[in-house]
């Protein structure tokens, strides 16, 4: 996939997960951690989750705090943010919608 469409397909996802969360920031809080479990298998800390999505640290912090109390985000010892499955199902949902 061209780097262009990758980017239109990313944003089409952002576009269809204010479905599931109308508060864009925390939208994007959320598919940055889901993309990285999906690349990577891992966490990011609040200061590179801020940094990658263009938001305040304080109100990422905020926002991920909101996110492990609806079960979307964990935090683990190391002080790293990963999406949980439920997360990942409910962006896998909203991709299939965009895409149809």
């Amino acid at each position: 996939m061209k780097l262009e469409d990758y980017a239109n397909f990313l944003t089409r996802i952002v576009k269809a997960n204010t479905m599931l969360f109308p508060d864009r920031l925390t939208g994007s809080l959320l598919i940055m951690l889901v993309a990285r479990k999906l690349e990577m298998g891992g966490g990011m800390n609040a200061s590179s989750l801020a940094e990658a999505t263009h938001i305040p640290r304080s109100s990422t912090i905020r926002r991920l705090s909101d996110l492990i109390r609806l079960g979307y985000v964990v935090r683990h010892d190391d002080a790293l943010y990963h999406a949980t499955d439920l997360a990942i199902s409910s962006i896998e949902i909203h991709r299939d919608i965009v895409l149809r």
